[in-house]
């Protein structure tokens, strides 16, 4: 009886390791993306408050034309290079940041 039960609480503490690590891993893609999605939220509120109404020192000018649509997208990659040289160990990390952003506006043609 002693034997299955110490079986039970290994596997139970295994089970238990498996999902901190589940949960872990989705934690430090969402702190990655935080980023890109900050980005995301404040250009969507910037073409909102543009396109409500003409706010004091804004960027567009509305007698001559108004923002149709904007588009913004970004990319985050990033790459980590085990290194050995002389028998010490060292990491080398290559990051790279792209954001897109398209713009459709009415420049006053009617």
């Amino acid at each position: 009886m002693l034997k299955r039960n110490s079986h039970n609480n290994e596997q139970r503490a295994q089970t238990f390791v498996e999902y901190s690590m589940v949960i872990g891993v989705i934690m430090l893609t969402l702190i990655a993306m935080r980023p890109m999605l900050i980005r995301g939220g404040q250009s969507m509120v910037k073409v909102m408050t543009d396109q409500v109404g003409n706010q004091q020192a804004a960027e567009q000018d509305f007698s001559q034309g108004y923002m149709k649509k904007q588009i913004s997208r970004g990319n985050a990659f990033s790459q980590k290079f085990k290194k050995e040289r002389r028998g010490t160990y060292g990491y080398e990390y290559n990051e790279s940041t792209i954001t897109n952003t398209e713009m459709v506006t009415n420049m006053g043609v009617k």
